[in-house]
């Protein structure tokens, strides 16, 4: 049943406190949120971002669709993890029809199906002023997704699309390197990680040769063959408009690494490239490494579980000794152990630029924590640091403790090792121990 909106709607202070509380993904329990939907369906509430995600509300996915239907101010609306339906979702993308203030469209996690993504690709076609859309995590089929997709060609607003974790065919890659490559569509944000592309992450790495808009691309997860890799490699020769490229868990092999390296000398706008989840440092990957080395706009680089092991972490050693540009550098489960630790340290001396690096869960042990304070202490640029859950000892932890405080270091995880808690205190006073802010 519900309820008239009550007076309190009427008062400038509630409204206030309820706006600041909504805007900022305040604490609203049901019945607020019941008044707040039936406020702003009267008239009397007028919140430019209403975010509602993780609130439970399944059962309110139809007084959302008439609140932003019959009088809203919202630009921001974010209803991601409520499990609002596919009905509901069919109702507010009707709702939204001729909307012209609606921008932000998030709806993450929500058992949306076939209809209501038919729906959304039907108003891409009708409606140019949503200019973010996350459909992320969803129910619908790949023909469903396809749909979307073919209705981004045609859409001239649309600036961020998340279909991640939503199976998609390669006719839906098809639309998506159209829209990539004719030049009309103003995408900046796309993400299709674990959309089960396969061989349709080759089309979208052709789409990106000649594109001008994209900044963000997250192909993650989408079993891309060696052909794809080498495509997004020659594409990056020549795109020098992407900033963020995320291409991790893809079985990405040794025979791709030249062509990345390449394009990662030759490139000169990416600035965080995410490479985890890969096999590709099995044998050293020095053509990668080589690109490395010259790039010289790169400021971060993730390689975590890609089988950097002890004997061949050696070129990515001499690529960090001579790199100048890099600042955050991810590391995690690559098993380095002390031999190859003592690699990175002896790079580390000489190398000023890099401000985060993450060592977690490489077997570093007393040995290796002894080389990398030695390390540290000739190091002159790096600000946060991790080695959590490196089975570390008192016997390893006194020789980072004798080097601490090292300005600018500010922040030590040391999380998960074996060291008692008079060396944790000791070191404490020195710097923070937490987990570092790497991305």
């Amino acid at each position: 049943i519900r309820r008239r909106p009550s007076a309190d709607w009427q008062s400038s202070r509630a409204m206030a406190e309820l706006t600041m509380r909504t805007s900022g993904s305040g604490n609203l329990d049901r019945v607020e949120i019941q008044d707040l939907l039936e406020g702003i369906r009267a008239g009397s509430f007028h919140p430019t971002v209403l975010d509602l995600s993780c609130k439970y509300i399944s059962d309110m996915g139809e007084l959302v669709a008439e609140a932003v239907e019959v009088h809203s101010s919202i630009e921001v609306l974010d209803l991601s993890c409520n499990n609002i339906g596919d009905l509901n979702a069919q109702k507010l993308a009707n709702a939204l029809k001729d909307d012209k203030l609606v921008k932000v469209l998030r709806l993450k996690d929500n058992a949306i199906c076939d209809g209501g993504f038919c729906r959304f690709a039907e108003l891409l076609l009708e409606n140019e002023t949503c200019t973010e859309l996350d459909l992320s995590c969803n129910f619908a089929s790949d023909y469903a997704a396809d749909k979307v997709c073919e209705s981004v060609v045609s859409n001239r607003g649309l600036q961020d699309l998340d279909l991640s974790y939503t199976r998609l065919t390669e006719a839906g890659a098809v639309f998506l390197a159209r829209a990539l490559s004719n030049g009309k569509v103003p995408l900046r944000k796309l993400n299709v990680s674990y959309t089960m592309l396969g061989k349709g992450t080759v089309l979208l790495a052709e789409g990106l040769t000649t594109n001008e808009t994209l900044l963000e691309l997250d192909m993650s997860g989408n079993c891309m063959c060696s052909e794809a890799a080498e495509k997004v490699g020659a594409a990056l020769i020549h795109n020098t408009t992407l900033r963020t490229l995320k291409i991790a868990d893809n079985m990405i092999k040794e025979d791709a690494c030249v062509g990345l390296g390449l394009a990662f000398e030759g490139n000169c706008g990416l600035t965080c490239v995410d490479l985890s989840k890969n096999a590709m440092f099995r044998y050293g990957a020095v053509g990668l490494c080589v690109g490395i080395a010259r790039n010289n706009t790169m400021k971060s680089l993730i390689l975590r579980e890609c089988c950097i092991l002890v004997g061949n972490v050696g070129p990515l050693a001499e690529a960090l000794r001579t790199n100048t540009a890099l600042e955050r550098l991810d590391l995690a489960q690559n098993d380095l152990e002390e031999v190859g630790v003592e690699l990175l340290a002896a790079a580390l001396k000489s190398n000023q630029t890099l401000t985060c690096l993450n060592l977690t869960f490489n077997n570093l042990r007393d040995r290796g924590a002894e080389l990398l304070a030695a390390a540290l202490a000739e190091n002159k640029g790096l600000v946060e640091v991790s080695i959590q859950d490196n089975h570390i000892t008192d016997e390893g932890a006194k020789f980072l403790d004798a080097v601490l405080p090292h300005p600018p270091l500010k922040v030590f995880d040391l999380a998960r090792n074996k060291m008692t808690a008079a060396y944790l205190e000791s070191i404490s006073k020195a710097v923070e121990i937490r987990p570092p802010n790497f991305w």
